[in-house]
């Protein structure tokens, strides 16, 4: 009887050393896995056996194959992995939105409006010179085509982010589907700690989720998920619900959740990269409104004054910029085509005998310069300030997405030491392993040879 306990203390063993040789085994494979967690095989010695009075070992066995993890760790990387994406994608969205307002070369708003009065400014020396009145058209037109194709740039990528934010729902949706189909699949495995590859592609999907909408998670003790947008569960247990798309009255885009037969509006609590997408977004707009401001200001004030004066033929001005006042003017903002033809026709003399050095009107034109037009401001302040917050608001957004990284970074860094697979680690446990499983081997082949030796008594 004792022998056949030892041939079973050495299957027992065999079947151990086997399972943690196959175990190491998935971990070196999955060593460059993202999202994988290292298994380690968890052991006890089995109940002893009574035999003549005495309680003998039964070997060992396995009682379960633990994935390494910390259920705290993982709610703080699926949250910040939201933040940090949002963040990410507002800066690298206004950076874009930031090159169209560029004052590195003299195509610049802020540029142009200075040339403008500063040719002008330039015409008192000689009203009646059309090199003058020609080099004054000039910088009018470069200002309000400075001013056009800012607005249209920003406007694009405006464009392209609501494209963007539209276009992303449906992997989300594919996602929270998976992550549904997960649910089940852990439960009916026995939960997370059993259903360790199962477990390791929720928590990737969580991730990758965050990282788009800025979902947050809670692990149930049986490994299933239950996400949330903002306060709406979006994932529970089998059950998953579906954003979508759509436009308001003003054209701005609105996520909506899927609720029975109708929807749910969360298109404020989404976050991650699509939230950072709205958020750049919202901004660009309220740049191309002070763009609108800006250019409405200036036509009106030089529009006004002009038509005041009177050209190098008597006749009274006509409007020296064109606009077509209301959402999107900055775009058509332009010169008069006759203005741009004929550059005597600049209404510079403030009678209409419009004498060579009648300059009357033209400096009542350079008054505006001084004029403050706008919040208290002058239009050359107003075009400062306006690109001077753009540049602030690309370095705030710079430096949250810092802060953000540094706290991911951080957050990965604990992970991979509790979880990631450390191969210099695992060649060890193999060894060990290796070593065990040779050992049990010859426990039962020394068994095997002792009752030949009985057998052969018999």
């Amino acid at each position: 009887m004792s022998l056949l306990n030892t041939l079973d203390i050495g299957r027992s063993a065999l079947s151990s050393a086997g399972t943690g040789i196959a175990t190491t085994a998935h971990n070196v494979a999955n060593a460059a896995t993202e999202g994988y967690s290292r298994r380690t095989v968890d052991t006890s010695a089995a109940d002893p056996v009574e035999q003549s009075g005495l309680l003998l070992g039964a070997g060992v066995r396995v009682d379960s194959i633990t994935r390494a993890t910390d259920a705290l760790l993982g709610v703080r990387l699926v949250a910040h992995s939201g933040s940090e994406a949002e963040s990410r994608a507002l800066y690298e969205s206004l950076s874009v939105v930031e090159s169209y307002f560029n004052e590195t070369n003299s195509a610049g708003i802020s540029q142009t409006l200075e040339e403008l009065f500063n040719t002008f400014a330039s015409l008192t020396t000689d009203p009646s010179d059309p090199s003058l009145r020609a080099a004054a058209v000039d910088a009018a037109s470069r200002f309000a085509s400075s001013v056009s194709n800012t607005y249209s740039g920003v406007e694009t990528v405006a464009e392209g982010l609501t494209k963007d934010v539209a276009d992303s729902l449906e992997d989300v949706n594919a996602g929270l589907e998976e992550l549904a189909s997960l649910n089940a699949a852990i439960a009916n495995a026995g939960g997370g700690l059993s259903a360790g590859d199962l477990a390791d592609r929720r928590d990737q999907i969580l991730q990758d989720l965050a990282g788009v909408v800025g979902i947050t998670a809670e692990i149930g003790a049986d490994g299933q998920a239950t996400v949330f947008v903002g306060g709406h569960a979006v994932v529970s247990g089998s059950e998953a619900r579906a954003l979508s798309s759509d436009v308001n009255a003003d054209g701005d885009p609105v996520l909506l959740l899927s609720s029975d037969n109708a929807f749910v509006d969360v298109t404020d609590e989404i976050g991650g990269r699509v939230g950072g997408l709205l958020a750049a977004r919202e901004e660009a707009h309220g740049y191309l409104a002070e763009l609108d401001r800006l250019a409405e200001t200036v036509a009106d004030a030089f529009n006004t004054q002009h038509a005041a004066g009177f050209d190098a033929y008597g006749d009274p001005g006509a409007d020296l910029f064109t606009i077509t006042a209301g959402t999107g003017s900055a775009a058509s903002l332009g010169v008069t085509e006759a203005l741009s033809e004929d550059a005597g026709l600049l209404a510079l003399a403030g009678s209409s005998t419009a004498e060579a050095g009648d300059d009357g009107n033209l400096r009542l034109l350079l008054d505006i310069e001084a004029q403050t037009l706008m919040d208290g401001k002058t239009v050359n302040e107003f075009a400062s300030a306006l690109i001077n917050q753009v540049g602030t608001d690309v370095a705030t957004a710079a430096a949250e997405l810092e802060q953000n990284s540094a706290v991911l970074a951080d957050l990965s860094e604990v992970r991979q030491a509790i979880a990631g697979v450390d191969l210099d680690e695992e060649a060890t446990q193999l060894i060990q392993w290796q070593a065990a499983y040779e050992a049990a081997a010859k426990v039962i082949r020394a068994a095997d040879d002792m009752l030949s030796v009985v057998m052969d008594l018999v």
